[in-house]
């Protein structure tokens, strides 16, 4: 519908430090280190978030990290991949698209 304001994008909120993580034993093996290097709590890790549903610069269409905008991998946009992506994912979750 033209004039109503959405904007469509996708963002990563980054690796974020919450106890979610102490479900997973596999995850806490590895836990030191993955914080050292890339967790960030998570008043940092919101702030992308909060940057997309919050700013009116936001661009649609765009893939946010770090509250900047980041350039697709290729395989992001390929329309093949894409779609193959999307009946998997239908499968999963047992829907099927209506035509």
């Amino acid at each position: 519908k033209q004039g109503n304001n959405i904007k469509v994008l996708s963002l990563h909120p980054g690796v974020i430090d919450t106890s979610l993580e102490d479900m997973y034993m596999f995850i806490a093996l590895f836990d030191i280190t993955i914080e050292m290097v890339l967790v960030e709590d998570p008043e940092q890790g919101i702030q992308t978030i909060m940057h997309c549903a919050l700013s009116p610069d936001v661009e649609g269409g765009a893939y946010y990290n770090d509250c900047k905008v980041e350039k697709l991998l290729p395989v992001a946009c390929n329309d093949k991949t894409c779609e193959r992506l999307w009946l998997v994912s239908e499968k999963l979750v047992a829907l099927s698209r209506t035509k």
